[in-house]
């Protein structure tokens, strides 16, 4: 859109993340914690595998390529599972009906035609170099954050000294074992990341952990 002009009353409110970086931070952190990652699939259609070689190359940790059934995220579990058991740590694309492997050539050409990265904060985990995108300056017009007043008049909410999110989210320990947790933290007022989303570990928990499965 930006390529092939737009009016000039329409502004862009960037707020997409690189995540490559992000992975390897998480690793250099807890490289003794995390046994392997499932890459999103919307994203690895654009990017491809290879930003991700530095799992294979530098920490020997398996990853897989998934898409968004509940089919594609057992095949990819499937997948990390047999090559932790084996010892192995390869790159496996389980959605190979959107992803090639160099990925979304003509996306990868616009993305670096009209964006830049820089240092983006992470919800529950803190700035990260090089992992969000920003207009390039000769697109600063279409910047919303630069053409309007954007600053709130409120200060902002500091991340919650009880809030374990970022625990939760390396699997560390468990939506309930927060003590926010149905408590001061629920969906409709969130204190972290985890309970802001849907997709959420600790939305997902309070929504459905009442819910008793019965196998046949």
């Amino acid at each position: 859109m930006i390529q092939s002009g737009i009016p000039k009353n329409l502004l862009f409110l960037i707020a997409n993340r690189y995540m490559p970086p992000v992975l390897k931070l998480l690793m250099e952190v807890h490289d003794e914690t995390l046994q392997g990652f499932l890459l999103a699939g919307h994203a690895t259609a654009i990017t491809g595998l290879g930003v991700y070689d530095f799992m294979h190359n530098e920490f020997k940790l398996p990853c897989a390529a998934a898409g968004f059934e509940p089919v594609d995220i057992l095949l990819a579990i499937r997948e990390l599972l047999k090559q932790i058991k084996s010892n192995q740590y390869e790159i496996i694309n389980c959605y190979t009906r959107v992803i090639q492997t160099e990925g979304n050539l003509i996306g990868q050409k616009c993305l670096n035609e009209v964006f830049d990265l820089k240092a983006g904060i992470w919800r529950g985990i803190d700035m990260i170099e090089d992992s969000a995108y920003i207009l390039k300056d000769k697109y600063a017009f279409l910047d919303a954050r630069k053409q309007l007043i954007c600053k709130p008049d409120y200060p902002p909410q500091a991340h919650h000294p009880s809030c374990v999110c970022h625990r939760v989210m390396l699997g560390e320990v468990e939506p309930q074992d927060c003590k926010l947790f149905k408590k001061a933290c629920t969906p409709s007022s969130p204190f972290g990341p985890c309970m802001v989303s849907p997709e959420g570990t600790c939305h997902v928990r309070y929504s459905y952990s009442e819910i008793n499965i019965d196998f046949i």
